[in-house]
């Protein structure tokens, strides 16, 4: 019973949302100041003689920030 008026009152949350445009959450992509970055680790990606650990280090980033912007 809880379960479902849960349900019901996300749903609700949701479509009120939806009707007044707001999009929520971070936003998708990398931004103008780290874009920088992005073409670095390709380029050192490409390369091939630095390790995932240096190019990390040298750019001060994480190994998840490392990976997201090969994915871009």
């Amino acid at each position: 019973m809880f379960t479902a008026l849960a349900q019901l009152e996300r749903d609700i949350i949701i479509e009120c949302t939806k009707a007044r445009g707001k999009i929520l959450g971070a936003p998708n992509g990398i931004g103008k100041k780290n874009q920088l970055k992005a073409v670095l680790c390709e380029e050192y990606f490409n390369e091939g003689r630095r390790t995932v650990k240096e190019i990390c280090g040298r750019l001060k980033i994480s190994r998840a920030t490392y990976y997201k912007y090969l994915r871009h």
